[in-house]
């Protein structure tokens, strides 16, 4: 393998450290950024595990409260009749006819 060299003057020297210096700061500051990501993420995760173990025994001793009370027994569902269905219907047409009149006093106001 064959090495070669450049020749670069003394600005350029000093201008190639400084931005070489600054990457390494760069880069230290990223490894430090990260580092404190990873250590929040172990706390948020031992967080969620922590809520998550609160939540299972609340359900637990809800479901146990809930157990305890007393059963009430359903109530009969009343079932309409037909002819109960069409005074509904016929009711309908009562409600159109009030707001057709509503309508009216409106347009005559205005």
């Amino acid at each position: 393998m064959e090495t070669k060299h450049i020749k670069l003057s003394y600005v350029e020297a000093v201008f190639a450290k400084k931005e070489l210096l600054h990457s390494e700061v760069d880069i230290l500051n990223i490894l430090r950024k990260f580092k404190n990501y990873k250590l929040l993420r172990k706390k948020e995760l031992t967080l969620r595990n922590k809520i998550k173990s609160n939540l299972t025994s609340f359900r637990a001793k809800a479901t146990q409260i809930q157990s305890s009370f007393p059963v009430e027994e359903a109530k009969k569902v009343k079932r309409i009749k037909p002819h109960e269905k069409r005074k509904n219907s016929s009711n309908h047409q009562g409600i159109s006819d009030e707001l057709e009149e509503i309508k009216a006093k409106l347009a005559r106001l205005e």
